[in-house]
Parts: C-alpha cells; structure tokens; sequence
C-alpha cells in the first residue's frame, strides 16, 4: 500500500512538474501571446561556431572537404584512422582528408555532441560510410580556436 502511493505521488509529482515547464524552454521557436516568434538571446560565439559546424557537417557527408578549406588553420592537428597523425599545414590536411573520402562514400554524419561555450569548441559524431561495398563506421571530431577574429578548424580526427 505504502508502495502504491509513493508511486502515485512520484507520477503525480511529476506531470505537475512537466506542466509548469515554460513553452519557452519546451520549444525555442515557441510564440509568444500575439502570435509572434518569442526573441532568444544568443552568444553571437555560439552562433558563429554553431555555423561552422553545420557547414563541416555538410561538406563531410556530401564528402566534400575541399570546400573546407577556408575554414582551416595554418596548422592543423589530425589523426584520421588508417592513415596520417600530427600536425599539419592546411593544404596537407586537405589532401590527407581528400584521400580519405575519396576510398570512402559518406552515408550518415551529423554531430551529436556540440559544445560551443568554451574558449575551445568542439563537436564529435559518428559517420557512417561505404567502402569496398561494405558498411563501416567512425567517430569524427572537430575543434576550433579564435584567429583573426574568426573561428577556424585547429582539429580534425577521424577515429
């Protein structure tokens, strides 16, 4: 008995306590009472780097890394499974990732980790490819520094 009102206070307390969660952490888009889109306040850091990463997702699964040539530093630190380790100019490190995708057809990526609140930023999620008509799967991450006002690839593993 007494185990079935604990339970029943745990559930109720707990509905109660869902229902009191503002719209507004719920749904970050949420409107407010005129129907209008609610502002959000956001570090302008986090949107920047945010950006960036969606901009590396897109080219890896498009495998396309040549686009993300811009956007990465004079040295680059990168370990990628099955092929180079250290650090690396930004031409090398391009050509290090080219060759890599293109034995390798990118199926599924995006990052499921991003943290965009440090004076470091990084992001890791899983890629899946096809290579030699098999399936396979790695652990890719990325991380920033700030140069020149701009964030820009310092990292880039492919485990």
């Amino acid at each position: 008995m007494i185990m079935r009102t604990l339970i029943a206070l745990v559930l109720f307390g707990s509905v109660s306590l869902c229902q009191t969660v503002p719209q507004s952490l719920k749904d970050p888009a949420a409107k407010d009472d005129r129907g209008e889109a609610r502002q959000t306040k956001e570090n302008p850091q986090s949107v920047q780097v945010r950006s960036l990463f969606n901009t590396v997702e897109s080219a890896v699964i498009a495998g396309n890394v040549g686009s993300l040539s811009p956007l990465f530093a004079k040295q680059v630190s990168m370990t990628i499974r099955g092929s180079e380790s250290g650090f690396f100019s930004s031409a090398q490190g391009l050509t290090i990732l080219k060759n890599f995708f293109s034995a390798r057809k990118p199926s599924q990526f995006s990052f499921s980790r991003l943290n965009d609140s440090v004076p470091h930023p990084y992001a890791t999620g899983r890629l899946d490819f096809i290579m030699r008509g098999s399936k396979e799967s790695v652990q890719v991450y990325v991380s920033l520094v700030r140069q020149d006002s701009r964030w820009i690839i310092s990292q880039f593993n492919i485990y």
